[in-house]
């Protein structure tokens, strides 16, 4: 067996470097969906809580309103809970 080489300094910094960068760019596309999957799940309680209350009716129209729970799927939950 040969003897170990030694690393160049030259060499461990960049793959050091190139290590980071990846970490980086990860962390930063995570945190970016992190914060897009949080504000979809607050625009979708707002908009929930409107279509349940009402205020949606008030606003858009009772055919409209009837519309977006047929798109959505919760009009059946709706008349389950009500």
């Amino acid at each position: 067996m040969d003897a170990p080489t030694q690393l160049s300094p030259v060499g461990v910094v960049a793959c050091v470097v190139s290590i980071a960068k990846v970490v980086i760019q990860l962390g930063i596309a995570i945190y970016k969906l992190v914060k897009a999957l949080v504000n979809a799940f607050k625009q979708w309680k707002t908009f929930k809580k409107a279509i349940i209350s009402g205020e949606a009716r008030k606003k858009l129209g009772t055919e409209t309103e009837t519309v977006l729970k047929a798109i959505l799927g919760i009009e059946d939950g709706l008349k389950k809970c009500a």
